[in-house]
């Protein structure tokens, strides 16, 4: 199950302490049984970059019903690759 996050892409650049262009697209929620936020980033080097800001998480993850964020990353080198982080405070 996936549904759009009440977190826009301006929420998750400031929660992630990235730049507009290195998020693809806008945070959604989806669900394998328990809630999170699922965000995808443009390359390794936005994921290697993220810097959580505590008072982000306060503001925009910890009210919801879903307290993890799974980033990802999609990179196209011969094969398709995935590559993530899952982060909870």
């Amino acid at each position: 199950m996936m549904i759009n996050s009440a977190n826009d892409q301006a929420a998750a650049v400031e929660l992630l302490g990235l730049e507009s262009h290195q998020l693809v697209g806008g945070p959604v929620i989806a669900s394998c049984g328990l809630p999170y936020h699922l965000i995808e980033l443009a390359d390794q080097d936005a994921l290697d970059s993220v810097c959580i800001s505590v008072a982000s998480w306060a503001k925009a993850v910890a009210p919801s019903s879903a307290d993890q964020i799974y980033l990802h990353v999609i990179e196209q080198a011969g094969k398709n690759q995935r590559k993530s982080g899952v982060y909870g405070l």
